[in-house]
C-alpha cells in the first residue's frame, strides 16, 4: 500500500517541506515571544529553539534534495 506522501511529486513534496519549515519557524517565534516575558524558563526557551533549528535545517536539506541542489 502506497502512503499519499509516497504518490507526490518533487515539486509538491518541496512545497509540504517549505510549510514545514514556515511552521518551524512560526514555533520558534511562539517560543521566543513566550520567553520574553518570562512565561517559558530561559533553558526550556533556548532547548526549544535548538530543536526548531535543527528541524529547520534538516527540512532545509529535504528541499534542497528536491530541488536537485548540493
Amino acid at each position: 500500500m502506497r502512503t499519499r506522501a509516497s504518490r507526490l511529486n518533487a515539486g509538491e513534496k518541496r512545497q509540504r517541506f517549505n510549510e514545514a519549515r514556515g511552521e518551524a519557524c512560526e514555533a520558534a517565534v511562539a517560543v521566543e515571544r513566550a520567553a520574553a516575558p518570562g512565561l517559558v524558563p530561559a533553558a526550556e526557551a533556548e532547548a526549544l529553539l535548538a530543536a526548531a533549528d535543527k528541524v529547520a535545517a534538516m527540512l532545509t536539506g529535504l528541499i534542497r534534495k528536491q530541488s536537485g541542489t548540493p
